[in-house]
């Protein structure tokens, strides 16, 4: 099953086992401090990305893929393209990377679609 997301009238998908995998990384960065993942977050942090532009959205958003998963809500998860979801979600694809990227992978038609979205709003 692949997991859906409507953002800003633009779809994207991820797979069953990915969106398994980009929740679960979610639900890590948002534990804070005390997770081993949130050397990612300082990393970006250094790198100028601000924790509070996208942190606070991982949370929910892991939620929300996870209720998808295991059939507790359906259709697209809508995503507002300059949201904290959204950036959640952009910045999770980054530090989850596959281990060969490429225009087709999910990771980067998704990554597109973010981009393209937040660049028309």
């Amino acid at each position: 099953m692949d997991i859906a997301f409507d953002i800003a009238g633009r779809s994207g998908t991820l797979s069953e086992s990915l969106a398994d995998l980009i929740a679960e990384n979610l639900r890590c960065f948002a534990v804070g401090p005390s997770h081993r993942f949130y050397r990612d977050v300082e990393l970006l942090s250094r790198a100028g990305v601000d924790p509070e532009s996208w942190v606070p959205g991982a949370r929910p958003l892991a939620d929300a893929i996870e209720s998808t998963l295991v059939g507790r809500r359906s259709g697209p998860i809508p995503l507002a393209p300059a949201s904290k979801g959204a950036n959640a979600l952009r910045r999770a694809l980054s530090l989850t990377g596959p281990a060969s990227w490429d225009a087709t992978s999910e990771h980067a038609r998704l990554l597109n679609t973010l981009r393209d979205a937040q660049a028309t709003t």
